[in-house]
């Protein structure tokens, strides 16, 4: 099905279908952000984290105690920065998972203290965008959340 993404009445189909996931609009401008749909999966504890990471068919990956991540205040090029692994702010002994797959979906992942956030946008190419893919993407991770319990009521 065709859907103008930036029409009210698809938002309006895509929040009515959705548990999870919600539209999220750009702010635009110089905020250089893009349109996504954002979900986040609450746990306590790291180890709730890994638990939930496990249950995500996605465990987490132990930083080897050598590995070279960024050091605050320090400057590097790009390709210097692309080849340092990134740490989970709050969780530091672990990779953060960022741009990764879920149950065959790309998305983003972030981490906070309490929740794991989960974005998606791009299905159809353009990263800054929302797609009618991307809604069927969300709707097929909702649907392998919820056959494993995981899926807030």
């Amino acid at each position: 099905m065709a859907s103008d993404p930036s029409s009210s009445q698809t938002i309006e189909r895509w929040q009515a279908a959705l548990r999870l996931f919600r539209f999220h609009h750009a702010l635009g401008g110089h905020a250089n952000d893009g349109d996504s749909l954002d979900g986040a999966l609450p746990f306590s504890g790291e180890a709730g984290l890994v638990r939930l990471f496990e249950q995500l068919e996605r465990p987490l990956v132990v930083l080897p105690e050598d590995a070279e991540v960024p050091v605050p205040g320090q400057s590097y090029t790009l390709d210097d920065y692309d080849a340092l692994r990134q740490p989970i702010r709050a969780f530091p002994k672990y990779e953060a998972p960022s741009r990764t797959r879920l149950f065959g979906v790309s998305v983003y992942v972030s981490v906070t203290t309490s929740e794991v956030g989960i974005s998606l946008s791009g299905a159809d190419g353009d990263p800054y965008a929302v797609t009618e893919r991307d809604f069927e993407h969300a709707q097929a991770i909702e649907r392998a959340l919820a056959a494993k319990g995981l899926l807030p009521t």
